[in-house]
Protein backbone atom coordinates (compact mmCIF):
# COMPACT_ATOMS: atom_id res chain seq x y z
CA UNK A 1 0.00 0.00 0.00
CA UNK A 2 1.54 3.57 -1.16
CA UNK A 3 2.33 5.63 1.52
CA UNK A 4 -0.15 8.19 2.52
CA UNK A 5 0.32 12.24 2.82
CA UNK A 6 0.09 14.20 5.95
CA UNK A 7 -3.10 16.27 5.64
CA UNK A 8 -6.41 13.80 5.76
CA UNK A 9 -9.62 15.18 4.66
CA UNK A 10 -13.08 13.06 4.13
CA UNK A 11 -12.41 9.94 2.11
CA UNK A 12 -10.06 11.55 -0.30
CA UNK A 13 -6.72 11.29 0.71
CA UNK A 14 -4.47 12.90 -1.43
CA UNK A 15 -1.07 11.43 -2.99
CA UNK A 16 2.38 12.32 -3.37
CA UNK A 17 3.17 11.43 -7.09
CA UNK A 18 2.89 7.77 -6.28
CA UNK A 19 0.64 6.29 -9.13
CA UNK A 20 0.31 6.07 -12.37
CA UNK A 21 -2.38 4.86 -14.95
CA UNK A 22 -3.19 2.53 -18.04
CA UNK A 23 -5.24 2.38 -20.64
CA UNK A 24 -8.71 2.03 -20.21
CA UNK A 25 -11.88 2.57 -22.68
CA UNK A 26 -14.51 1.60 -20.99
CA UNK A 27 -17.97 2.45 -22.73
CA UNK A 28 -20.23 -0.66 -22.66
CA UNK A 29 -22.40 0.01 -19.40
CA UNK A 30 -23.57 3.93 -21.52
CA UNK A 31 -26.20 4.54 -23.41
CA UNK A 32 -25.31 5.94 -27.28
CA UNK A 33 -27.14 9.23 -26.86
CA UNK A 34 -24.65 9.89 -23.63
CA UNK A 35 -21.73 8.66 -24.49
CA UNK A 36 -18.64 11.55 -25.99
CA UNK A 37 -16.63 12.68 -22.79
CA UNK A 38 -12.93 12.06 -22.37
CA UNK A 39 -10.85 12.38 -19.41
CA UNK A 40 -6.71 11.40 -19.24
CA UNK A 41 -5.54 10.85 -16.07
CA UNK A 42 -1.37 11.54 -15.75
CA UNK A 43 0.91 10.95 -13.11
CA UNK A 44 4.64 11.08 -14.53
CA UNK A 45 5.84 10.11 -11.03
CA UNK A 46 4.17 6.54 -11.33
CA UNK A 47 5.18 3.71 -9.50
CA UNK A 48 2.95 1.26 -10.93
CA UNK A 49 2.74 -2.15 -8.97
CA UNK A 50 0.92 -5.36 -9.92
CA UNK A 51 -1.19 -5.33 -6.90
CA UNK A 52 -2.65 -1.46 -7.18
CA UNK A 53 -5.56 -0.87 -9.46
CA UNK A 54 -7.77 2.14 -11.10
CA UNK A 55 -10.64 3.11 -11.83
CA UNK A 56 -12.85 5.95 -13.07
CA UNK A 57 -16.45 7.09 -11.76
CA UNK A 58 -18.72 10.08 -13.36
CA UNK A 59 -21.74 11.74 -11.39
CA UNK A 60 -23.74 14.18 -12.65
CA UNK A 61 -24.65 17.51 -10.52
CA UNK A 62 -27.10 16.11 -8.76
CA UNK A 63 -24.79 12.83 -7.57
CA UNK A 64 -25.86 10.78 -10.04
CA UNK A 65 -23.36 8.14 -11.13
CA UNK A 66 -23.32 8.13 -14.45
CA UNK A 67 -20.07 6.23 -15.26
CA UNK A 68 -18.01 3.59 -13.96
CA UNK A 69 -14.89 2.62 -16.05
CA UNK A 70 -12.88 -0.89 -15.96
CA UNK A 71 -10.66 -1.26 -13.28
CA UNK A 72 -7.11 -1.95 -14.72
CA UNK A 73 -3.77 -1.67 -13.62
CA UNK A 74 -1.80 1.62 -13.25
CA UNK A 75 0.05 3.20 -15.88
CA UNK A 76 1.89 6.20 -16.65
CA UNK A 77 -1.21 7.61 -18.83
CA UNK A 78 -5.12 6.25 -18.85
CA UNK A 79 -7.77 7.26 -20.96
CA UNK A 80 -11.59 6.71 -20.23
CA UNK A 81 -13.41 7.32 -23.43
CA UNK A 82 -17.48 7.99 -24.19
CA UNK A 83 -18.14 9.42 -20.75
CA UNK A 84 -21.80 10.77 -20.50
CA UNK A 85 -21.29 14.75 -21.31
CA UNK A 86 -23.39 15.47 -18.29
CA UNK A 87 -21.09 14.11 -15.84
CA UNK A 88 -19.32 17.18 -13.73
CA UNK A 89 -17.72 15.45 -11.35
CA UNK A 90 -15.24 12.65 -11.47
CA UNK A 91 -13.67 10.68 -9.09
CA UNK A 92 -10.33 8.56 -9.62
CA UNK A 93 -10.52 5.46 -7.08
CA UNK A 94 -7.29 3.33 -6.43
CA UNK A 95 -8.07 -0.47 -5.03
CA UNK A 96 -6.79 -3.96 -4.75
CA UNK A 97 -6.98 -6.51 -6.64
CA UNK A 98 -9.34 -7.70 -4.43
CA UNK A 99 -11.47 -4.71 -4.74
CA UNK A 100 -10.70 -3.04 -1.74
CA UNK A 101 -10.32 0.51 -1.81
CA UNK A 102 -7.51 2.20 -0.71
CA UNK A 103 -7.67 6.06 -1.77
CA UNK A 104 -9.61 8.16 -4.04
CA UNK A 105 -9.28 11.78 -5.70
CA UNK A 106 -12.62 13.68 -6.43
CA UNK A 107 -12.56 16.97 -9.35
CA UNK A 108 -14.61 18.62 -11.11
CA UNK A 109 -14.63 18.48 -15.17
CA UNK A 110 -16.21 19.91 -17.80
CA UNK A 111 -16.97 17.28 -20.90
CA UNK A 112 -17.31 20.16 -23.97
CA UNK A 113 -13.91 19.01 -24.37
CA UNK A 114 -11.20 16.64 -23.47
CA UNK A 115 -10.13 16.52 -20.14
CA UNK A 116 -6.54 16.34 -18.74
CA UNK A 117 -5.92 15.40 -15.41
CA UNK A 118 -2.66 14.54 -13.27
CA UNK A 119 -3.67 13.07 -9.95
CA UNK A 120 -1.85 15.94 -7.54
CA UNK A 121 0.86 15.77 -5.99
CA UNK A 122 -0.84 17.83 -3.26
CA UNK A 123 0.97 17.59 0.26
CA UNK A 124 4.30 16.20 0.03
CA UNK A 125 4.82 13.61 3.07
CA UNK A 126 7.70 15.50 3.37
CA UNK A 127 5.84 18.91 4.28
CA UNK A 128 2.56 17.69 6.19
CA UNK A 129 -0.04 20.30 6.75
CA UNK A 130 0.26 21.03 10.47
CA UNK A 131 -2.35 23.47 10.92
CA UNK A 132 -5.53 24.14 9.45
CA UNK A 133 -8.84 26.41 9.73
CA UNK A 134 -12.08 25.78 7.59
CA UNK A 135 -13.90 28.90 6.41
CA UNK A 136 -17.48 29.26 4.49
CA UNK A 137 -19.96 31.96 3.75
CA UNK A 138 -23.27 32.23 2.10
CA UNK A 139 -24.78 29.54 4.11
CA UNK A 140 -28.33 31.06 4.54
CA UNK A 141 -31.40 29.80 2.16
CA UNK A 142 -32.63 32.07 -0.85
CA UNK A 143 -34.32 35.70 -0.09
CA UNK A 144 -37.84 34.14 1.09
CA UNK A 145 -36.79 31.01 2.45
CA UNK A 146 -36.59 29.47 5.78
CA UNK A 147 -37.22 26.37 7.92
CA UNK A 148 -40.38 25.17 8.63
CA UNK A 149 -39.37 24.41 12.25
CA UNK A 150 -36.90 27.15 13.79
CA UNK A 151 -37.05 30.51 12.54
CA UNK A 152 -33.35 30.04 11.03
CA UNK A 153 -33.03 31.10 7.75
CA UNK A 154 -29.72 29.32 6.96
CA UNK A 155 -29.75 25.98 4.67
CA UNK A 156 -30.22 23.93 7.69
CA UNK A 157 -29.42 20.14 5.73
CA UNK A 158 -25.63 21.83 4.31
CA UNK A 159 -25.02 23.36 7.77
CA UNK A 160 -25.72 20.40 9.67
CA UNK A 161 -23.57 18.01 7.17
CA UNK A 162 -20.77 21.02 7.18
CA UNK A 163 -20.66 21.08 11.01
CA UNK A 164 -20.50 17.93 11.36
CA UNK A 165 -17.75 17.55 8.87
CA UNK A 166 -15.34 20.06 9.99
CA UNK A 167 -15.70 18.46 13.48
CA UNK A 168 -14.93 14.77 12.64
CA UNK A 169 -11.07 13.51 13.38
CA UNK A 170 -12.31 10.51 11.51
CA UNK A 171 -12.71 12.86 8.45
CA UNK A 172 -9.91 15.98 9.21
CA UNK A 173 -6.21 15.72 9.98
CA UNK A 174 -5.19 18.05 11.48
CA UNK A 175 -8.68 18.82 12.68
CA UNK A 176 -9.11 22.67 12.17
CA UNK A 177 -8.19 25.19 14.58
CA UNK A 178 -11.30 27.39 14.17
CA UNK A 179 -14.83 27.64 11.32
CA UNK A 180 -14.96 31.20 10.47
CA UNK A 181 -18.10 32.15 8.80
CA UNK A 182 -18.20 35.31 6.34
CA UNK A 183 -21.45 36.52 7.00
CA UNK A 184 -24.97 35.97 5.67
CA UNK A 185 -25.33 33.02 7.78
CA UNK A 186 -29.33 34.18 7.63
CA UNK A 187 -31.72 36.18 4.61
CA UNK A 188 -32.90 39.26 7.14
CA UNK A 189 -31.81 41.92 4.74
CA UNK A 190 -35.28 44.24 6.00
CA UNK A 191 -36.18 47.23 8.49
CA UNK A 192 -35.72 46.73 11.76
CA UNK A 193 -33.94 44.43 14.22
CA UNK A 194 -36.61 41.85 15.21
CA UNK A 195 -36.62 39.40 12.25
CA UNK A 196 -32.69 39.51 12.99
CA UNK A 197 -32.98 39.31 16.41
CA UNK A 198 -35.33 35.72 15.86
CA UNK A 199 -33.08 34.15 12.73
CA UNK A 200 -30.35 34.48 14.75
CA UNK A 201 -31.17 32.52 17.38
CA UNK A 202 -32.90 30.25 15.12
CA UNK A 203 -29.00 29.69 13.56
CA UNK A 204 -27.89 29.07 17.06
CA UNK A 205 -30.33 26.58 17.94
CA UNK A 206 -29.24 24.71 14.80
CA UNK A 207 -25.42 24.76 15.56
CA UNK A 208 -26.05 23.67 19.25
CA UNK A 209 -27.50 20.21 17.42
CA UNK A 210 -24.13 19.76 15.43
CA UNK A 211 -21.12 17.84 16.65
CA UNK A 212 -19.29 21.27 15.79
CA UNK A 213 -20.94 22.94 19.03
CA UNK A 214 -18.98 20.23 21.47
CA UNK A 215 -16.13 20.19 19.32
CA UNK A 216 -12.55 21.46 20.35
CA UNK A 217 -13.28 23.74 16.54
CA UNK A 218 -13.47 27.26 17.55
CA UNK A 219 -16.42 28.76 15.53
CA UNK A 220 -16.10 32.80 14.47
CA UNK A 221 -18.89 34.78 12.50
CA UNK A 222 -18.87 37.90 10.86
CA UNK A 223 -21.01 39.85 9.44
CA UNK A 224 -22.59 40.29 5.87
CA UNK A 225 -24.51 42.47 4.25
CA UNK A 226 -27.98 40.50 5.01
CA UNK A 227 -27.15 40.68 8.41
CA UNK A 228 -25.88 44.96 8.47
CA UNK A 229 -28.07 46.05 6.10
CA UNK A 230 -32.18 47.09 4.94
CA UNK A 231 -33.51 46.53 1.15
CA UNK A 232 -36.45 48.35 -0.05
CA UNK A 233 -37.26 48.66 -3.33
CA UNK A 234 -34.68 46.54 -3.82
CA UNK A 235 -32.17 49.26 -2.83
CA UNK A 236 -29.70 48.23 0.01
CA UNK A 237 -28.98 50.94 2.56
CA UNK A 238 -27.34 50.73 6.16
CA UNK A 239 -29.67 49.93 8.91
CA UNK A 240 -27.22 50.89 11.99
CA UNK A 241 -29.11 49.37 14.74
CA UNK A 242 -28.46 45.83 13.79
CA UNK A 243 -24.91 46.00 14.41
CA UNK A 244 -25.65 45.61 18.12
CA UNK A 245 -28.27 42.97 17.65
CA UNK A 246 -25.48 40.90 15.87
CA UNK A 247 -22.67 41.87 18.19
CA UNK A 248 -25.07 40.60 21.03
CA UNK A 249 -26.84 37.62 19.37
CA UNK A 250 -23.44 36.09 18.49
CA UNK A 251 -21.21 37.25 21.51
CA UNK A 252 -19.84 33.54 21.76
CA UNK A 253 -18.52 33.56 18.29
CA UNK A 254 -16.47 36.77 18.63
CA UNK A 255 -13.68 35.81 20.58
CA UNK A 256 -12.03 39.86 20.32
CA UNK A 257 -13.43 43.11 21.18
CA UNK A 258 -10.39 45.38 19.78
CA UNK A 259 -11.86 47.05 16.67
CA UNK A 260 -12.55 50.50 15.50
CA UNK A 261 -14.90 53.17 17.61
CA UNK A 262 -16.07 56.61 17.57
CA UNK A 263 -13.59 57.02 20.36
CA UNK A 264 -10.75 60.20 19.08
CA UNK A 265 -9.00 59.88 16.91
CA UNK A 266 -11.46 57.46 14.78
CA UNK A 267 -9.62 58.22 11.84
CA UNK A 268 -11.95 55.59 10.37
CA UNK A 269 -14.93 57.88 10.88
CA UNK A 270 -17.58 54.94 12.04
CA UNK A 271 -20.36 56.05 13.20
CA UNK A 272 -21.32 52.90 15.97
CA UNK A 273 -19.34 50.99 18.15
CA UNK A 274 -17.68 48.59 15.92
CA UNK A 275 -15.27 46.98 18.17
CA UNK A 276 -17.16 43.71 17.88
CA UNK A 277 -18.04 43.68 14.06
CA UNK A 278 -14.57 44.61 13.20
CA UNK A 279 -11.79 42.81 15.09
CA UNK A 280 -8.45 40.79 15.19
CA UNK A 281 -6.74 37.58 17.62
CA UNK A 282 -4.05 35.49 17.03
CA UNK A 283 -3.25 31.81 17.44
CA UNK A 284 -0.45 30.44 17.25
CA UNK A 285 1.46 32.38 14.89
CA UNK A 286 -1.28 33.14 12.98
CA UNK A 287 -2.95 36.47 12.81
CA UNK A 288 -6.55 36.39 11.92
CA UNK A 289 -8.18 39.77 11.13
CA UNK A 290 -12.08 39.89 10.78
CA UNK A 291 -12.94 43.15 8.83
CA UNK A 292 -16.76 44.61 8.71
CA UNK A 293 -17.06 45.49 4.90
CA UNK A 294 -19.95 47.54 5.46
CA UNK A 295 -18.66 49.93 8.15
CA UNK A 296 -21.31 52.41 9.20
CA UNK A 297 -20.15 55.56 8.78
CA UNK A 298 -23.35 57.74 8.88
CA UNK A 299 -24.05 57.81 5.52
CA UNK A 300 -27.43 56.32 5.27
CA UNK A 301 -27.67 56.53 1.47
CA UNK A 302 -26.92 53.69 -1.19
CA UNK A 303 -23.73 55.05 -1.63
CA UNK A 304 -22.59 54.20 1.91
CA UNK A 305 -21.95 50.69 2.13
CA UNK A 306 -19.30 48.87 1.31
CA UNK A 307 -16.64 50.52 3.57
CA UNK A 308 -14.07 48.89 5.44
CA UNK A 309 -11.85 50.86 8.41
CA UNK A 310 -8.67 51.17 6.56
CA UNK A 311 -6.56 52.83 8.97
CA UNK A 312 -7.53 50.21 11.57
CA UNK A 313 -6.33 47.77 9.21
CA UNK A 314 -3.19 49.27 8.42
CA UNK A 315 -2.40 49.89 12.06
CA UNK A 316 -3.29 45.61 12.26
CA UNK A 317 -1.07 44.63 9.22
CA UNK A 318 1.82 46.69 10.92
CA UNK A 319 1.21 44.98 14.53
CA UNK A 320 1.79 41.97 13.00
CA UNK A 321 4.84 42.56 10.72
CA UNK A 322 6.42 44.25 13.68
CA UNK A 323 5.64 40.72 15.93
CA UNK A 324 8.08 37.86 15.43
CA UNK A 325 5.47 35.70 16.64
CA UNK A 326 3.19 36.33 13.73
CA UNK A 327 4.65 34.24 10.46
CA UNK A 328 1.24 34.40 8.77
CA UNK A 329 -1.84 36.88 8.80
CA UNK A 330 -4.67 35.74 6.96
CA UNK A 331 -7.77 38.78 6.13
CA UNK A 332 -11.56 38.14 6.03
CA UNK A 333 -14.53 40.33 5.01
CA UNK A 334 -17.35 39.28 3.62
CA UNK A 335 -17.36 41.05 0.33
CA UNK A 336 -14.43 40.34 -1.96
CA UNK A 337 -11.90 43.12 -2.85
CA UNK A 338 -12.53 42.11 -6.59
CA UNK A 339 -15.36 40.55 -7.73
CA UNK A 340 -17.26 39.39 -11.60
CA UNK A 341 -20.89 40.78 -10.65
CA UNK A 342 -20.70 44.85 -10.84
CA UNK A 343 -21.58 48.00 -8.88
CA UNK A 344 -22.07 46.74 -4.99
CA UNK A 345 -20.82 43.28 -5.11
CA UNK A 346 -17.70 44.41 -3.84
CA UNK A 347 -16.10 46.53 -1.31
CA UNK A 348 -16.25 50.19 -2.05
CA UNK A 349 -14.41 51.09 -5.39
CA UNK A 350 -12.80 54.06 -3.88
CA UNK A 351 -10.80 51.49 -1.50
CA UNK A 352 -9.87 48.94 -3.43
CA UNK A 353 -6.53 50.20 -4.83
CA UNK A 354 -5.38 51.14 -1.38
CA UNK A 355 -6.78 48.46 0.13
CA UNK A 356 -4.98 45.70 -2.27
CA UNK A 357 -1.43 48.05 -1.36
CA UNK A 358 -1.89 47.55 2.07
CA UNK A 359 -1.97 44.13 2.50
CA UNK A 360 0.60 44.09 -0.18
CA UNK A 361 2.99 46.50 1.43
CA UNK A 362 2.01 46.75 4.87
CA UNK A 363 4.26 49.49 6.09
CA UNK A 364 4.85 50.81 2.80
CA UNK A 365 8.22 49.85 2.82
CA UNK A 366 8.58 47.13 0.11
CA UNK A 367 9.24 44.57 3.19
CA UNK A 368 8.02 40.62 2.28
CA UNK A 369 3.83 40.46 3.74
CA UNK A 370 3.13 38.20 5.96
CA UNK A 371 -0.44 38.76 4.64
CA UNK A 372 -1.07 34.86 2.62
CA UNK A 373 -4.73 36.20 1.57
CA UNK A 374 -7.98 38.10 1.64
CA UNK A 375 -11.00 35.27 2.35
CA UNK A 376 -14.37 36.25 0.97
CA UNK A 377 -17.81 35.49 0.09
CA UNK A 378 -20.89 37.21 -1.07
CA UNK A 379 -20.71 36.05 -4.58
CA UNK A 380 -22.85 32.41 -4.57
CA UNK A 381 -19.40 30.55 -6.10
CA UNK A 382 -15.99 29.63 -5.44
CA UNK A 383 -13.25 31.58 -6.91
CA UNK A 384 -9.27 31.93 -6.00
CA UNK A 385 -7.24 34.60 -7.70
CA UNK A 386 -3.93 36.53 -7.56
CA UNK A 387 -4.13 39.95 -6.07
CA UNK A 388 -2.20 42.73 -7.59
CA UNK A 389 1.19 42.65 -5.91
CA UNK A 390 4.62 41.91 -8.13
CA UNK A 391 6.57 41.49 -4.56
CA UNK A 392 4.40 38.25 -4.31
CA UNK A 393 4.92 36.37 -7.21
CA UNK A 394 1.49 35.44 -7.55
CA UNK A 395 1.17 33.90 -4.20
CA UNK A 396 -0.94 37.10 -2.66
CA UNK A 397 -4.84 35.44 -2.60
CA UNK A 398 -8.28 36.60 -2.77
CA UNK A 399 -10.24 33.46 -2.33
CA UNK A 400 -14.00 33.58 -2.72
CA UNK A 401 -15.92 31.03 -0.65
CA UNK A 402 -19.33 31.97 -1.31
CA UNK A 403 -21.30 28.90 -1.82
CA UNK A 404 -22.47 27.77 1.60
CA UNK A 405 -25.79 27.31 0.95
CA UNK A 406 -27.41 30.23 -0.52
CA UNK A 407 -28.27 29.46 -4.35
CA UNK A 408 -25.45 29.61 -6.64
CA UNK A 409 -24.70 31.84 -8.95
CA UNK A 410 -26.00 30.76 -12.72
CA UNK A 411 -22.78 30.70 -14.34
CA UNK A 412 -21.35 28.61 -10.94
CA UNK A 413 -24.33 25.97 -11.16
CA UNK A 414 -23.20 24.96 -14.84
CA UNK A 415 -20.76 22.10 -15.51
CA UNK A 416 -18.29 21.99 -14.17
CA UNK A 417 -19.38 23.45 -10.67
CA UNK A 418 -22.42 23.24 -9.19
CA UNK A 419 -21.59 22.92 -5.43
CA UNK A 420 -22.10 23.78 -2.22
CA UNK A 421 -19.41 23.71 0.42
CA UNK A 422 -16.67 24.96 2.45
CA UNK A 423 -12.47 25.85 2.29
CA UNK A 424 -10.11 24.28 4.35
CA UNK A 425 -7.08 26.29 4.57
CA UNK A 426 -3.66 24.48 5.35
CA UNK A 427 -0.47 25.61 6.61
CA UNK A 428 2.49 22.89 6.17
CA UNK A 429 5.32 22.35 7.63
CA UNK A 430 7.83 24.60 5.20
CA UNK A 431 4.97 27.56 5.61
CA UNK A 432 3.32 26.96 1.97
CA UNK A 433 -0.37 27.78 2.48
CA UNK A 434 -2.78 24.61 1.09
CA UNK A 435 -6.24 25.76 -0.04
CA UNK A 436 -8.62 22.73 -0.41
CA UNK A 437 -12.53 23.84 -1.84
CA UNK A 438 -14.84 20.63 -0.86
CA UNK A 439 -18.01 20.63 -2.24
CA UNK A 440 -20.95 18.70 -2.70
CA UNK A 441 -23.53 18.28 -5.18
CA UNK A 442 -26.52 20.91 -5.29
CA UNK A 443 -29.74 18.63 -4.67
CA UNK A 444 -33.39 19.67 -5.48
CA UNK A 445 -34.63 21.31 -3.29
CA UNK A 446 -31.20 22.50 -2.51
CA UNK A 447 -31.77 22.38 1.06
CA UNK A 448 -33.30 19.24 0.87
CA UNK A 449 -32.47 16.89 3.85
CA UNK A 450 -29.97 13.78 4.14
CA UNK A 451 -27.32 16.00 2.29
CA UNK A 452 -23.65 14.38 1.07
CA UNK A 453 -20.12 14.02 2.26
CA UNK A 454 -18.26 16.79 0.19
CA UNK A 455 -15.55 15.83 -1.72
CA UNK A 456 -12.34 17.82 -3.20
CA UNK A 457 -13.40 20.10 -6.02
CA UNK A 458 -10.63 22.67 -6.08
CA UNK A 459 -7.03 22.46 -4.52
CA UNK A 460 -3.75 24.65 -4.78
CA UNK A 461 -0.62 24.27 -2.98
CA UNK A 462 0.73 27.95 -3.05
CA UNK A 463 4.38 28.31 -1.91
CA UNK A 464 6.11 31.18 -0.82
Amino acid sequence: MPERIGWRLGLVLMFSGLFGCSDANDSSNEPEQRQGGTVIVLNTNAQPGPDLLARLAGFDQFGEQLYTGDTSPLRQEMVYQRIPTEVVTVRLEYVTVTDELLESFSTSVNLASPVTITDPSMVSASDPVTQAFAYMGCSRVADGGGSQNLPSTANVANMIQDFAEIADPGLQSPIPSHLIVVGDLVVNHVPGTATLSSQLEGWKAVFQTTPLSGSDVQLVTLAGNHEMLQKVNDVETQNPPTGDVFTQAMMDFIPASNGPTQASPNLDGVARDESMLTFSFQFGNAFFIQLNTDTYTGDDTPAGIGFVPLYWLQNQLIKAQDDPTVDHVFVFGHKPIIGEEGVGETIARSQVDEFTKMLCNPRGDDSATKVRGYFAAHAHYWQQRSLDCPASDGTLLQVISGNGGTSVEQTFFRSPNGYFGYTNVGITESGALVLEARGRFITVPDDAPGQAETTVREYRNIHD
